[in-house]
């Protein structure tokens, strides 16, 4: 194809050849393109120089990749190696709370002993609850729900257990010995971490302990201990209790013909001007008089 002149734009010659151009306009020109050429090559060199930093942060991206996947599977082998199957049944008639914590040794009890325990699962009434644990790491502690709920009926996330000093503490196997002793009391572990008035005393607990050697791949079952338990009562519900009680005694008692005898008579008739506060059947129940849900399975 014929060449065409930048500066005329007639066909057949270049700008070199035109008889148009005086020698200063083609010097101009001269540096023009020279100016382009070398702004075309520090673009090229630009260009290979991102593809380049692109091609290493790829190259980076997936080696960090496979260092993800090659610890992902280096945990789920240590996993699957030290993390053996159980499955905790519980056969009492209320809802369990289990919590599970390292086992408390001289490298991991502060010096308040004060030791965490973190909560696991909740197994409902004659239920059960499947999970993996290190029997050689980990030991468990099942509550009944209302030991450890908050207001909302929901069991803390993280709890706290005293535990008790052994009489030889340079043994170390010694410390094995105090692990059902560990007391948790609710003033010191949970009046400050969740801001709640908790109850006076300790927490009761059904089991706290190691969980049973499992050497396998088949699940270890494990039956926590059948216990009757009455749940907590603050000083607000005592006194409910004592006043649902006896109005209920006096009202038997009217039903039963108390107000035919004359020196029982006035007492009785004042039982009328007793002002029962607002209250719910579920109240009733909680304080042992009878209700609507009295009976109720």
């Amino acid at each position: 194809m014929p060449a065409t002149c930048s500066h005329c734009g007639m066909v057949g010659h270049t700008y070199r050849g035109c008889p148009t151009i005086t020698p200063e306009e083609k010097q101009k020109k001269i540096q023009e393109n020279k100016e382009k050429k070398e702004q075309a090559r520090i673009r090229r060199e630009a260009r290979i120089v991102r593809l380049a930093q692109r091609e290493r942060e790829r190259a980076a991206i997936e080696e960090e990749r496979q260092r993800i996947q090659r610890e992902r599977e280096l945990r789920i082998q240590r996993f699957q190696k030290y993390f053996k199957p159980y499955n905790f049944l519980n056969p009492n008639e209320y809802e369990v709370a289990l919590y599970w914590g390292f086992i408390p040794t001289p490298n991991n009890l502060p010096e308040t002993r004060m030791h965490p325990f973190k909560l696991l699962s909740y197994i409902p009434s004659f239920g059960e609850s499947p999970t993996k644990l290190d029997y050689k790491k980990h030991m468990i502690v099942a509550f009944p729900i209302l030991e450890v709920s908050d207001p909302r009926g929901n069991a803390f996330g993280e709890i706290y257990g005293e535990v008790p000093e052994s009489e030889e503490q340079d043994l170390f196997e010694s410390w094995n010995c105090d692990i059902s002793n560990i007391k948790f009391n609710r003033s010191r572990q949970w009046i400050t971490r969740n801001r709640r008035c908790p109850l006076p005393g300790n927490a009761k607990t059904i089991f706290c302990g190691n969980i049973p050697k499992n050497g396998g791949t088949e699940t270890e079952f494990v039956h926590l201990p059948k216990l009757e338990y009455k749940p907590p009562k603050s000083e607000l519900d005592q006194w409910k209790e004592c006043a649902f009680k006896s109005y209920y005694l006096l009202n038997q008692l009217i039903m039963l013909g108390a107000k035919k005898d004359e020196n029982l008579e006035p007492i009785l008739d004042m039982v009328e001007d007793i002002q029962v506060p607002k209250h719910t059947e579920y109240d009733k129940e909680y304080a042992g008089v009878p209700s609507t849900l009295t009976n109720i399975t």
